[in-house]
């Protein structure tokens, strides 16, 4: 048997899936929390043990902007202890590939040190992946071209 939908129950269901998702983000981003407040106080063992211990992917997302730990620590330019143990961690699980990883806006963590005035992570990141620094964002941007700007 084929079913026909008209609009109105194809927008209905619509509405109801967007709606969902939406909850589903935002109480996998409520979950995140713990992650996120490690990353802005620079607090690695915390981090460590919910990386270990919950077995949470070093490269999640946890943020409804689609940031990573990374991104989060590296824009606070103060975690620079908590940078260079993730990226530690980051090169022995994934590699290079990992620290490309974009926001929902398309910037990865050397974009987040060009913009914070991170020179510490920045080194840190080219050094790890040289590359980083010719990757635009969707503006066509690299981290190099927004480092000027924001000081």
């Amino acid at each position: 048997m084929v079913r026909i939908f008209t609009a109105e129950v194809i927008s209905t269901l619509n509405s109801h899936m967007v709606s969902l998702s939406y909850r589903l983000a935002y109480n996998y981003v409520i979950e995140c929390i713990p992650i996120y407040e490690a990353a802005i106080e620079g607090d690695w063992e915390t981090a460590k043990r919910i990386f270990e211990e919950e077995k949470k992917d070093l490269n999640a997302y946890i943020t409804s902007y689609w940031e990573t730990t990374l991104q989060i620590a590296v824009g606070t330019n103060s975690s620079h202890h908590f940078v260079e143990q993730l990226v530690e961690r980051i090169m022995e699980v994934g590699g290079p590939e990992m620290l490309q990883t974009n926001n929902w806006y398309g910037n990865h963590a050397l974009h987040y040190a060009a913009k914070a005035g991170n020179t510490k992570a920045a080194r840190l990141l080219v050094e790890k992946d040289p590359k980083m620094t010719q990757i635009p964002n969707p503006s066509g941007h690299t981290a190099l071209k927004l480092a000027p700007w924001y000081g």
